[in-house]
């Protein structure tokens, strides 16, 4: 996690519709003359926020503890993500103050919840309706699942050809045969449609355009990481 961007969520795949093209400030993806100039994002958007893992906590951490249905108690959530992981805009902001500068930080996540919160994520065709995540209560959803699944005789080839068999345009895998366990956590279950999907929060910044955010960018960022 590194800084602003994308949502990625997987059954076998809920793809964020239009996510990253924003709608606070920035122009109209439709307007036939944005892509003629740039453009540039507002001193609070969060384009601006911090990058490196400690944002990427930051941000991690705020998804993890709200209800996404209930914007009352977004900002408490937002105070105790910043008072965990502290962030420094380092760009002048201090000339206002400490004070202005978490003013200015806590705008940048109001609006990152807002939009993502908002933004509908489509299944694939025939699959389950098209979900925005602030429709999502919490009894529907699990934060943080822990797995410690067996995995004997587990090889590189085998993963390889199950990945791709199951349409996964990653990279080769390579790593010694596994007889052992998996063990990690999972950012977010959720239950959608009657079936039960997987999203991974990532945050990385691929630049300040609406297009740097377009599908083709976000399949390359998931490739490469």
């Amino acid at each position: 996690p590194e800084a602003p961007g994308a949502v990625a969520a997987d059954d076998r795949g809920v793809a964020p519709e239009g996510v990253g093209m924003p709608e606070h400030g920035g122009h109209d993806a439709r307007d036939p003359q944005a892509g003629l100039r740039p453009w540039v994002p507002a001193a609070d958007d969060v384009l601006r926020f911090p990058r490196g893992p400690s944002a990427g906590d930051c941000m991690h951490a705020l998804f993890e503890a709200i209800d996404f249905t209930d914007p009352a108690g977004w900002d408490a959530a937002i105070d105790a993500a910043l008072a965990t992981h502290p962030q420094t805009l380092g760009d002048g902001a201090a000339a206002g103050g400490r004070g202005a500068e978490q003013a200015r930080l806590r705008r940048m996540l109001r609006g990152l919840l807002e939009d993502v919160l908002a933004t509908p994520l489509r299944a694939a065709e025939g699959e389950a309706p098209a979900l925005r995540l602030g429709e999502l209560p919490r009894a529907r959803r699990l934060v943080e699942l822990g797995f410690h699944q067996p995995a004997p005789r587990l090889s590189a080839d085998q993963l390889n050809a199950w990945l791709a068999a199951q349409g996964y345009g990653v990279p080769r895998l390579a790593f010694a045969d596994l007889d052992g366990y998996l063990k990690g956590f999972i950012d977010l279950v959720f239950e959608h449609g009657g079936r039960f999907w997987v999203l991974d929060w990532k945050s990385n910044h691929l630049g300040d355009q609406p297009d740097d955010y377009a599908p083709v960018r976000l399949e390359l960022a998931m490739q490469a990481h």
